[in-house]
């Protein structure tokens, strides 16, 4: 091993062993680690609450080079990979791009060698707020209007595809240990899902909404019946 690649896989361990020795600060954050290929680590964050993105989970895959940590890792967003009408943050393009300039895809603060994975993922799901539409380039004046249908719509995507979707199938890429971690969250906060899906149904308005990336036809009847059929079959296979 050269001293390059000793150097990257000392520091990308090193980043590994601060997330498990720290859980309880980076709630909402899950990793996993293909020990064949540590150059490649599966992250998945989970949507805070209060707001649209409650309770979605949102995929990631982060590819190292020997390079680390001189140079920031790559990060690719797989959540709505396969649904192209569907594009959960202005930051976060359905062709897998992750805008964000301390990866080199935006401009403003640069990658620096004493950041970690930690930063990257903590400062994406501090993007997944309300208003989240601001974050447009140009949009940073939406009206209030323009603000909560954005709001509403990624919403209810995060529930179609942020949740249902990769709890009934799991993602493409998605491995089987990480798969599990989603569902041990999902069901330990079940009657949390159920609950909010409930309030939802009661609200139900059942509109299309035209928002700035095409429109979403608001319908959340349909869940509630897949979420109570996801905690059965979980239930008897966790």
């Amino acid at each position: 091993m050269s001293h390059r690649e000793n150097r990257a896989i000392t520091r990308i361990m090193h980043d590994i062993n601060m997330y498990n020795s720290h859980k309880n600060t980076y709630p909402g954050i899950l990793l996993e680690i293909n020990e064949k290929n540590m150059y490649k680590i599966e992250a998945v964050i989970i949507g805070p609450k209060d707001t649209p993105y409650e309770g979605a989970f949102l995929y990631f895959e982060v590819e190292f080079s020997q390079e680390y940590p001189i140079k920031s890792p790559t990060m690719k967003h797989l959540t709505t990979v396969g649904c192209t009408h569907v594009r959960l943050h202005p930051n976060l393009y359905g062709n897998g791009k992750v805008c964000l300039s301390i990866l080199g895809t935006w401009q403003g603060e640069p990658w620096s060698p004493s950041m970690n994975l930690m930063t990257i993922l903590v400062t994406i799901q501090s993007l997944l707020c309300k208003d989240s539409l601001k974050c447009e380039p140009g949009r940073e004046n939406a009206t209030q209007k323009e603000l909560e249908m954005y709001d509403r719509a990624v919403e209810y995507e995060c529930w179609n595809v942020g949740i249902l979707r990769i709890l009934e199938g799991g993602m493409v890429g998605m491995s089987s240990e990480m798969y599990k971690q989603v569902c041990k969250y999902f069901m330990e906060n079940a009657h949390m899902y159920i609950k909010r899906l409930k309030l939802k149904e009661k609200k139900e308005k059942g509109e299309i909404l035209h928002h700035l990336y095409g429109k979403t036809i608001e319908y959340y009847a349909p869940c509630l019946p897949r979420i109570q059929l996801l905690v059965q079959k979980l239930t008897e296979t966790l």
